[in-house]
């Protein structure tokens, strides 16, 4: 099915060697400090489950303002490496990460609700503090992002949330390579996870380019439209990754699953 608007809810899945003791009262004082004042939601006999009203952020909905939730779940189990193959073929910037979640026996999913009524680069701020708020009493072994597909080292994150604290990007986006089947020396590089957010994800088809650099290049212009939205219209040029290259813009079905539209950059370099 075709991706084409914000992700109702957004989650990370965080990975634990040992059973994680979370105290309800030290993560609402946690999330406090971060997000304003919290108020937990009654769980009944739901042990496995923290959850919690942020009332500095409401949404409008027809019976009224309803505040943003989070909620944290607990499963015990190891992870379903299956379901995360995908991020671990891309995980080229983590070495570890397949050996770091071997040892994992225990998943918490933190999510949010109602939030995709908030502007998107508000939601996501809220979202980084929600997990940064969360990752100051918890340790573990390893994040994964279902969104955008990537896994992240937990320590790797928090430094880079500590030096670019508004970089809604970090996790929520990754960037992809694949060789294509049958024509050699030609890569596809994409990125994911903007689309959760109704943005166009950046894709590039090439040949006889450096990978790295048409990455680079491509995360650039990620971070543009998530900055200032989608602002680059089919048949605009942008500049290549040379001196006075211009590659043309027009939105495509992704080459790429999942299916998704995305802002085709054409370097014309494949016939």
């Amino acid at each position: 099915m075709m991706d084409t608007g914000l992700a109702r809810t957004y989650h990370v899945e965080l990975f634990f060697d040992k059973r994680p003791e979370i105290d309800q009262e030290e993560l609402r004082k946690s999330l406090k400090a971060r997000v304003g004042i919290v108020e937990p939601l009654e769980n009944g006999e739901q042990a496995n489950l923290l959850a919690f009203f942020l009332h500095k952020y409401s949404v409008d909905y027809k019976d009224g303002q309803v505040p943003v939730q989070t909620a944290m779940h607990l499963v015990e189990g190891p992870p379903n490496f299956d379901k995360l193959e995908p991020a671990l073929r891309q995980s080229f910037h983590w070495k570890g990460a397949r050996e770091a979640l071997e040892g994992c026996r225990y998943t918490m999913l933190i999510h949010d609700l109602w939030a995709n009524a908030l502007p998107y680069r508000t939601r996501m701020d809220l979202f980084h503090q929600i997990v940064q708020a969360v990752l100051e009493i918890a340790k573990p072994k390893a994040m994964h992002w279902p969104i955008s597909q990537l896994l992240t080292e937990p320590g790797d994150y928090r430094i880079s949330q500590e030096l670019e604290p508004k970089d809604g990007l970090n996790g929520a986006v990754s960037l992809r390579f694949f060789n294509v089947d049958g024509a050699p020396g030609e890569v596809i590089v994409d990125t994911l996870g903007l689309s959760a957010h109704g943005l166009p994800d950046v894709q590039c088809h090439f040949a006889g380019l450096d990978p790295n650099e048409v990455g680079s290049h491509l995360y650039n212009i990620a971070h543009y439209l998530y900055d200032h939205g989608d602002l680059i219209e089919d048949g605009h040029t942008i500049e290549g990754t040379m001196p006075r290259e211009k590659w043309r813009c027009r939105r495509e079905t992704a080459l790429v699953g999942p299916e998704r539209v995305v802002l085709n950059l054409d370097t014309g370099t494949i016939g």
